[in-house]
């Protein structure tokens, strides 16, 4: 048992061997050598080692110092250790894993407002002025209520492909894109609540402004700042 928990091909190697030499942490054999001078013994002290076939092992040791020697009992709980490893690691995962949805659900409910606002706002005033309406306000409300669910079935398409990305299901893949490309269209998903505002959404940067970044990425970003801009703007 002693020459596997320490590496050694021979009894004669361990004899020779002094323990403090395994120890991987200095700041382990710091604490050690105190607390021995202290209180002269130490139980259960959990020491981290590099055994001698350069194998990192984990091991509880108790120590007595006598006047001539420290006698030491070893005791390998490397399985133990790397399985509470193991379980730390999952609870780690697992706690991301748990961010990441809240945070896509944030995201989902931040993204779909503003065209859900709008599509229910034109709903609205169909069901109390359609008795009172032309045919061509009639079909310019139709056109508007189109758009808006054509709004929300990009929106959910971009962020499917977002928690597609985020799993790891497709690459993250960054390119040099034309900002104005992507503006008019991250404008469409709230036209109808800048309208209702008397808002008009203008953009002022250069045209040949480009952004290195993956396009799902770029384009959530961008209409999340043309959203914001709309929601806490007053005519």
């Amino acid at each position: 048992a002693a020459l596997k928990m320490l590496g050694a091909n021979s009894m004669e190697e361990i004899t020779c061997l002094k323990l403090d030499s395994l120890i991987k942490n200095k700041s382990e054999k710091e604490t050690i050598t105190d607390i021995l001078k202290e209180q002269g013994h130490i139980e259960n002290y959990e020491i981290t080692v590099l055994t001698l076939d350069n194998i990192e092992r984990y091991l509880l040791t108790s120590l007595v110092l006598s006047s001539e020697q420290i006698d030491a009992t070893l005791i390998d709980i490397t399985e133990r250790k790397l399985a509470e490893k193991e379980i730390q690691l999952k609870n780690e995962q697992l706690y991301q894993s748990n961010a990441e949805k809240d945070k896509f659900f944030s995201i989902i409910a931040h993204d779909l407002r503003s065209p859900f606002n709008s599509f229910l706002g034109l709903t609205h005033i169909m069901a109390e002025e359609i008795q009172n309406m032309t045919l061509d306000q009639l079909q310019k409300i139709a056109v508007s209520l189109s758009k808006s669910a054509n709004n929300v079935n990009n929106l959910l398409d971009n962020l499917l492909n977002w928690s597609r990305s985020k799993r790891n299901l497709i690459p993250f893949e960054p390119e040099y894109h034309f900002v104005k490309n992507f503006l008019n269209h991250c404008s469409d998903a709230c036209i109808e609540l800048a309208k209702n505002k008397d808002i008009s959404i203008e953009f002022d940067f250069p045209s040949n402004l480009k952004a290195y970044a993956d396009r799902y990425m770029l384009e959530t970003a961008l209409r999340n700042i043309v959203s914001n801009a709309v929601k806490f703007s007053t005519a």
